[in-house]
């Protein structure tokens, strides 16, 4: 069926839902009577483990899972392509390969919206340009001791840091404005076990 995209007609509210399944479900919140996802998108080959809007341009998705892919997504296709039967869609814009094998634990977009930065169980994260014809890893950055890498956070007025929290319970910072490869500008012993979530306060610079 014939659907209207999702800034064609109003601004509405959605919401992007990963789980252990191959799928990223989208609810729309303002039906809340609605028992299935207002449309699905399907292209991972294993568990979704990270989902982000795009800060600029809010019908652009990006995903990392399981299955060593970063996928961007076209939520205005997605949603128009969908069967109503299903829910099933098209909308994958974008496949990345940016750590071999490795899972994607963890990507965050810049706030141009045109670069990302992604984390891996290689020990890596990576900074990409998404909007250029061919995307590559243009500069990334490893952890020490083969850390297998739980969560990141981009902080500072002009997103030059960034925070990278591990399995061992370490935080390390990166000067993402500096060199590929560059060491940690600091690292925290956090924790006793692995770190799953890290954020920064929006507020209070440097907490």
């Amino acid at each position: 069926s014939n659907k209207e995209g999702l800034d064609e007609d109003r601004i509405g509210n959605f919401a992007a839902v990963a789980t252990f399944e191959p799928i990223i479900e989208i609810w729309d919140l303002d039906i809340p009577s609605k028992t299935i996802p207002t449309f699905m998108l399907k292209g991972h080959k294993g568990a979704v483990l990270s989902l982000k809007h795009n800060p600029v341009f809010r019908n652009v998705l990006v995903s990392g899972g399981s299955d060593s892919t970063i996928r961007v997504w076209d939520l205005n296709e997605a949603e128009s392509t969908a069967i109503t039967e299903t829910s099933e869609s098209k909308g994958e814009k974008l496949k990345l390969k940016l750590h071999g094998k490795s899972k994607i634990s963890n990507v965050q977009w810049l706030k141009s919206g045109t670069e990302i930065i992604s984390a891996g169980y290689d020990s890596r994260i990576v900074l990409c340009n998404v909007s250029v014809e061919k995307p590559k890893a243009e500069k990334s950055w490893k952890v020490p001791n083969d850390e297998e890498i739980e969560s990141i956070e981009i902080f500072g007025a002009d997103e030059e840091y960034i925070l990278v929290a591990t399995d061992n319970g370490t935080v390390y910072c990166f000067n993402i404005k500096g060199e590929s490869n560059s060491k940690p500008v600091w690292a925290l012993n956090a924790h006793n076990g692995g770190i799953s979530s890290i954020t920064s306060n929006a507020v209070i610079p440097s907490m």
